[in-house]
């Protein structure tokens, strides 16, 4: 035997969404459903849906998933939320739905039942912010978003900063003009961003910080002095010094030839690792696209792998729609072989990539050494040529030790600033970003915004209403208040679950709903529709349950209620008074269906 059931929804821009769920069925799962984006209960059979999955791993984020095809349906941009763990999630539909769904298990407690399967924190609350459009949590969560982005920069500027003393300290220096922590990091008052214009590199000389460009230029003075004898007469080298010469200019060719083509493979080799990054996260997204197949085969879903597939070779990705498959076109993977050998691709990309970004480190490596190898050979040709060219007794051995320490000197000193220049640039872009989130931060309202509290009153006050026209008698109405920190109904010192009669119960609850209702569908994202099972609980009085139909057919917000009742149709066309016209009362009879599915 096989049981379905098919719904069909319509959103105010008209578009239909037709969905399909088994009961019973001998290979489906009921975490499976069909769906149509267009009007097909009337069909005979019905046509192939799209099946899409539930209650697992990206059914509310995955393109297979029913949630998310839900919520985009309902035009739902669902909002970060807090897990228990610390980490945030979705805000899930299925805590939103027991706003709009009571079954005859719920009427128990005043309040939404609760779904605490996902671990998020308050998601009752969550559920009422979110179909009310309350701007206080999408301030807090801003406001969280904003402070982990300074603790981000925190964090940059700290590993920053420590770069730059160790760059200084490798030339014996230190760098000045920049704090500790830039303005905004940990303090509120922000004028401006910190500016570091004035930070600069500092050597020591005699007994006083001097700035490194000023040292460099005084080495620049005396290597050029050194380098400018008094003239004399140009001599041709000896044959053993031209030798010498001869091989030094050879192997500075040879190391600068080394050092560009280390650079030619450092950019081949940033190139490759930002290739197989993308490879990369080709391969989970395919992976995930094919978890999700299997799911939904698992389900009992039959679909193929094209269904999720691009249509587009994963190495060219030129499109292979006219492409023809021929009957010889050879054996193809299941969906778990197919996860397999992504698996296995993507454990060999991830390989390749992590060796590529090793050689890439040791090819920086190789270039530093290959220069400063380059820097010692240009002074040893210098003082070559200095001294085959010139009388022996014109340059000193001491002058030319003092030439090699100068230049070495003078090139480890340019290099210092020209990275102390460039972490200093990274410095000031993070205090930038420090000063520009601390000042969107400081601009977030604080406390409930005025605009929440008119709407969270605006519900107290129609839940009251609704609830003196329906009989309410455990106690005065006026005592019934929605609770700030957990947005139900409450009544101070009190539970209204235990202590109100079974009957008011109910009352409240249905009161509670409709007025989340009809005020989410006028000012905030509730799609105006409430199913109430069987709400006649606990003997509610005759004349209270027709106050109860009627104040739920007569507001005037946008929206569907279906009420379902044992009651006759008489009975209910009695108790619906005035608004009757306001509704389509339909007898289900016996059968207790809307319509058959005859192919099912």
């Amino acid at each position: 035997m096989t049981i379905a059931l098919a719904v069909e929804l319509r959103n105010e821009d008209g578009q239909v969404l037709t969905v399909r769920r088994y009961v019973v069925h001998g290979s489906v799962a009921r975490d499976m459903v069909d769906v149509w984006h267009q009007p097909v209960i009337d069909q005979q059979p019905l046509s192939n849906g799209t099946p899409m999955f539930l209650h697992a791993a990206g059914s509310a984020t995955r393109d297979s998933g029913f949630h998310a095809e839900l919520s985009k349906f309902l035009e739902w941009d669902l909002p970060t939320v807090a897990k228990f763990n610390g980490d945030s999630t979705l805000l899930y539909p299925d805590a939103i739905f027991p706003f709009l769904l009571v079954d005859q298990q719920s009427w128990g407690s005043a309040a939404a039942r609760k779904v605490e399967r996902f671990q998020i924190r308050e998601p009752s609350k969550r559920a009422v912010e979110f179909l009310l459009a309350l701007k206080g949590p999408a301030a807090r969560l801003e406001r969280d978003q904003l402070e982990a982005t300074i603790a981000r920069h925190r964090s940059e500027w700290d590993g920053l900063a420590r770069a730059l003393r160790s760059t200084a300290s490798l030339v014996g220096g230190r760098v000045s003009g920049f704090p500790d922590q830039p303005s905004g990091a940990s303090n509120r008052e922000v004028r401006s961003p910190t500016s570091l214009e004035d930070a600069a590199l500092e050597l020591l000389r005699d007994e006083e910080w001097v700035d490194a460009p000023t040292v460099l230029s005084d080495l620049d003075d005396q290597l050029a002095a050194l380098a400018s004898p008094r003239p004399r007469p140009r001599e041709e080298p000896r044959t053993t010094e031209a030798e010498v010469i001869r091989q030094l200019r050879e192997e500075l060719q040879d190391a600068q030839a080394a050092a560009l083509l280390l650079e030619s493979d450092m950019e081949l080799g940033e190139s490759q690792l930002a290739s197989l990054e993308r490879r990369v996260a080709a391969l989970s997204e395919e992976r995930a696209r094919h978890a999700d197949l299997r799911t939904l085969q698992r389900l009992g879903a039959e679909v193929h792998a094209s269904h999720l597939g691009d249509h587009a070779c994963p190495t060219c990705h030129q499109s292979l729609d006219s492409v023809e498959e021929g009957e010889s076109g050879g054996e193809t993977l299941d969906v778990d072989d197919t996860i397999q050998l992504l698996n296995a691709q993507a454990a060999t990309t991830a390989r390749l990539r992590d060796e590529a970004a090793q050689a890439l480190e040791r090819a920086s490596s190789s270039l530093a050494a290959v220069q400063r190898e380059a820097d010692q050979l240009r002074v040893r040709l210098q003082a070559a040529e200095a001294d085959a060219y010139g009388p022996p007794a014109e340059v000193s051995r001491s002058d030319i030790a003092r030439a090699v320490t100068l230049e070495l000197r003078r090139n480890e000193i340019a290099r210092a600033i020209d990275e102390v220049s460039t972490v200093l640039g990274t410095m000031q872009v993070v205090a930038n970003g420090i000063a520009r989130a601390r000042t969107e931060l400081r601009g977030l309202p604080t406390g409930e915004p005025e605009e929440d509290l008119g709407v969270l009153s605006g519900v107290t006050e129609r839940m009251r209403a609704h609830l003196r026209s329906s009989g309410f008698s455990s106690y005065n109405v006026n005592e019934l208040k929605l609770d700030e920190s957990a947005l139900r109904p409450t009544r101070e010192g009190f539970d209204v679950d235990t202590d109100a009669s079974a009957s008011d119960v109910v009352r409240t609850k249905v009161a509670y709903l409709e007025s989340i209702r009809s005020i989410g569908a006028e000012v905030g994202t509730h799609p105006g529709f409430l199913v109430l099972d069987e709400p006649r609980q606990q003997d509610i009085a005759r004349e209270d349950f027709g106050a109860i139909l009627r104040y739920l057919s007569s507001v005037s917000a946008p929206g569907q209620v279906v009420v379902t009742s044992a009651s006759d149709t008489d009975e209910l066309d009695e108790l619906l008074g005035d608004t009757r016209e306001r509704v389509n009362l339909l007898d289900l009879g016996t059968d207790r269906i809307i319509r058959r599915l005859t192919n099912e």
